[in-house]
């Protein structure tokens, strides 16, 4: 993913459906330590929102597992 891309990825992290965000969560994992400082802060922000604004089982998992494995 470049630089380009990367807004995409934060917009999804917006969306309602969960199974979008969950994938997020996990392409964050992936691509994490390739990022620049201040994207990272952003995927932060993003888990952080996603973790605590969406109900869903699977987002919540995910979410939760990218925080800790990044030690955000």
């Amino acid at each position: 993913m470049n630089e380009k891309q990367f807004p995409y990825l934060l917009k999804l992290s917006e969306d309602p459906v969960p199974n979008i965000k969950f994938n997020v969560s996990k392409t964050i994992e992936l691509i994490y330590d390739k990022l620049t400082n201040s994207n990272k802060v952003k995927c932060k922000d993003a888990l952080v929102k996603m973790l605590n604004s969406c109900e869903d089982f699977d987002v919540k998992f995910y979410c939760d597992r990218a925080i800790k494995n990044l030690k955000m």
